[in-house]
């Protein structure tokens, strides 16, 4: 797996990560809280 992308978003807000500069391609985004860890796959096809 290869880093595309890294940002700290704030907590307790909503957040948007922008994705137009993305090849079409399947991805993941691991994500940190200091309770947590997620990890979700999606796609991008256009």
């Amino acid at each position: 797996m290869q880093l595309i992308k890294s940002l700290d978003f704030e907590s307790g807000i909503e957040n948007y990560l922008a994705i137009d500069d993305l090849s079409d391609g399947i991805y993941f985004i691991d994500a940190q809280t200091d309770e947590q860890s997620y990890r979700t796959k999606f796609v991008v096809s256009r």
